[in-house]
C-alpha cells in the first residue's frame, strides 16, 4: 500500500505543475423565441402584483411540446432540459439555452429550436420544441493506410479499421456498436453497449468487450537500405493475445460534468520473446540488446481500477467553435487486485475554442499530458503515434507500424513506447460548407504542435526528446459519421519509399 501512495503522491506532484483548466460559456446560436409571451397578456395588471413588483418577469412551465422527434423517444429529449412542469423560472434564465445545446450536444439532432407561447392561464407557458434528427447509425475510427514492417523490407503492409455505431438504439438513447482491426498477421475486435442515463436517471451504465491476436516489433525504427539487409537484425517480433471486459457506470452532474468509474479485466498471453523481469530489455539478438516494453512473459493477468471525469461546454458535437473540454482519467493497477502488473497512469488534456470573425470560425489551443509510474503493459504506455501525425495511431490496442519519422534531430527517434507524455497545439478551422441533406457541414482546418515523450530508463539528459506534428485538410460531418481528409491521412496512403545507398 505505501508503494501505491508514492505512485499517487509522484503524479500528483507532476500534474499539480502542469495541471490545465479552461471554460467557456455556451455559443449563442440562436435566442429562443419569445415574441408570443409577454406579461400582460390576457390580464390587467395591478401595482400590487408581484410580477411587477419583481425585477426580472416570471413564468410557470405549464407543459412541454415536441414535434419532429419520428425515432427519438420523448423521453430522451426531456432528460436533457433543466426544467420540468410546474417550475418557475425568467426570462432572463439561461436554462432554457443551456438545455437546448445539451440537446444538440448529444448528437442526435442537427438543429433544435425552443418557442414559449402562452399558457391556459395568465403566468404560465407552454414550451414547444421542434427538432431535426440525425442519423442514429453511423460509421466510426474509419482508418486506411499503407505501410512497411521489419524485416520484411520489400512487402507493402495494408492496415486498416471500421467500426458502425447505433447512437440510439430504438429511439432509447442507448448506444451499441462494434469496431474491428486488422493489419498482416494481426486483428482485434471490441462490441460495447452504453446507456449515460440508465432508467432516465443522472447514473450510466456501460459494458465493452475486446479481443486482439497481435503482434510487436521492437528495435530500431527507420527504414534501411538495401545495403543493410545483412546486417539490420535487431529486430524482435512479439506475438501477444488479449482478451478483456470493461464494466463502468458514470454520474451526469449538472450539465457540464460526467463522472466515470470502470472495472477493468485482462487476459494476456505473450509468446516468445518474454522480457526480463522488471525491465525494458530482451536477451542479446546478435549480440546487442534490443529494447521491449514491459510485459509478463507466458501467461498474465490485468486488472485495475479507472476513475475519470469530462467536463464539456462546446456548442456542437462534432465541429465546435465555442466552448471547451477538459478530460482527467487515473488508472490503478496492483496485485492486491489480482494483478501481474504495478502501475498508476495519469492522463489530462484540455482544448478551448475561441470563435472570431466568421460564424463558426476559431481557433483551438490545447495540450495533453501524461504519466505513468510503476510497470504498465508497453501497450498501456503513451506511443509516439498518439501525438504524431506522421504515424498511424493505434486502433483497438494494434500499432500498423514500426517506422519513426521525425521532423526534429532529436533523441525522440529512441522514443516509442513511453512514461511520460506532454503535447501542446492549436487548430485553426473554418466552415466552407454548411446544409440539412447527407452532408451536414464541411469545415477546413490547419494544425500544428509539438510533443515529447520520455521515460526514466530511455532519457539520459543529452537531448530533449521532441518533435513537431501538424496537419491540414477537411474536417466532414455527414449523414453516417465523421470522415477526415488531410494531408495525414493521403500520407498513410502512400507506403515509404526506400531510398537506394551507395558505398
Amino acid at each position: 500500500m505505501l508503494k501505491i501512495a508514492h505512485h499517487i503522491v509522484v503524479g500528483a506532484a507532476l500534474f499539480a505543475l502542469c495541471g490545465l483548466y479552461g471554460g467557456a460559456a455556451w455559443a449563442q446560436d440562436e435566442a429562443i423565441s419569445w415574441e408570443t409571451v409577454r406579461p400582460d397578456d390576457d390580464a390587467d395588471v395591478t401595482p400590487d402584483s408581484p410580477l411587477v413588483e419583481s425585477p426580472k418577469v416570471h413564468y410557470h412551465l405549464e407543459k412541454v411540446v415536441i414535434h419532429g422527434n419520428r425515432k427519438t423517444l420523448r423521453s430522451v429529449i426531456l432528460r436533457y432540459l433543466q426544467i420540468h412542469p410546474g417550475d418557475l423560472f425568467s426570462a432572463e434564465d439561461t436554462t432554457l439555452e443551456e438545455s437546448k445545446y445539451r440537446m444538440l450536444a448529444s448528437g442526435l439532432f442537427s438543429a433544435v429550436s425552443f418557442e414559449l407561447k402562452k399558457g391556459s392561464a395568465r403566468g404560465y407557458v407552454v414550451l414547444e420544441i421542434k427538432v431535426r434528427e440525425r442519423n442514429t447509425i453511423v460509421v466510426r475510427d474509419l482508418t486506411v493506410g499503407m505501410t512497411r514492417i521489419a524485416p520484411h523490407w520489400d512487402d507493402v503492409v495494408p492496415y486498416g479499421s471500421i467500426g458502425v455505431e447505433e447512437r440510439s438504439f430504438l429511439g432509447s438513447g442507448i448506444q451499441v456498436g462494434g469496431t474491428v482491426a486488422a493489419s498482416k498477421d494481426q486483428s482485434a475486435y471490441r462490441i460495447y453497449w452504453r446507456d449515460d442515463h440508465f432508467l432516465d436517471s443522472k447514473f450510466g451504465l456501460h459494458v465493452q468487450g475486446q479481443y486482439a491476436e497481435a503482434q510487436e516489433y521492437f528495435g530500431n525504427h527507420y527504414l534501411p537500405g538495401p545495403d543493410e539487409e545483412t546486417t539490420f537484425g535487431t529486430y524482435e517480433v512479439l506475438d501477444y493475445r488479449r482478451a478483456g471486459l470493461r464494466l463502468g457506470t458514470g454520474y451526469n452532474l449538472l450539465s457540464d460534468y460526467f463522472f466515470w468509474f470502470d472495472l477493468r479485466f485482462e487476459n494476456i498471453l505473450a509468446e516468445e520473446p518474454q522480457t526480463v523481469e522488471g525491465t525494458r530489455y530482451q536477451t542479446l539478438v546478435d549480440d546487442e540488446p534490443v529494447a521491449i516494453g514491459y510485459l509478463q512473459p507466458d501467461d498474465s493477468v490485468l486488472s485495475s481500477f479507472l476513475f475519470g471525469f469530462t467536463r464539456d461546454t462546446t456548442n456542437h458535437p462534432v465541429l465546435p467553435y465555442d466552448g471547451s473540454v477538459t478530460r482527467f482519467s487515473v488508472e490503478l493497477s496492483h496485485p492486491l487486485f489480482a494483478s501481474d502488473y504495478d502501475f498508476v497512469k495519469f492522463q489530462l488534456s484540455h482544448t478551448t475554442y475561441f470563435p472570431f470573425g466568421k460564424r463558426g470560425q476559431s481557433i483551438s489551443v490545447g495540450g495533453q499530458a501524461g504519466l505513468i509510474s510503476g510497470n504498465a503493459p508497453f501497450f498501456d504506455q503513451f506511443f509516439v503515434g498518439d501525438y504524431s501525425a506522421f504515424v498511424p495511431d493505434r486502433q483497438l490496442g494494434l500499432n500498423f507500424s514500426n517506422l519513426h519519422p521525425q521532423i526534429l534531430d532529436t533523441d525522440i527517434s529512441d522514443m516509442w513506447y513511453e512514461d511520460m507524455a506532454l503535447s501542446l497545439n492549436t487548430e485553426w478551422s473554418r466552415p466552407i460548407y454548411r446544409g440539412s441533406g447527407f452532408v451536414y457541414g464541411i469545415n477546413t482546418f490547419v494544425r500544428f504542435g509539438v510533443y515529447g515523450l520520455a521515460s526514466t530508463q530511455h532519457v539520459d539528459g543529452k537531448d530533449i526528446p521532441v518533435d513537431l506534428t501538424g496537419d491540414f485538410g477537411l474536417r466532414i460531418d455527414t449523414n453516417v459519421g465523421i470522415f477526415s481528409f488531410s494531408f495525414a491521412s493521403v500520407l498513410q496512403l502512400i507506403p515509404p519509399i526506400r531510398k537506394e545507398t551507395t558505398q
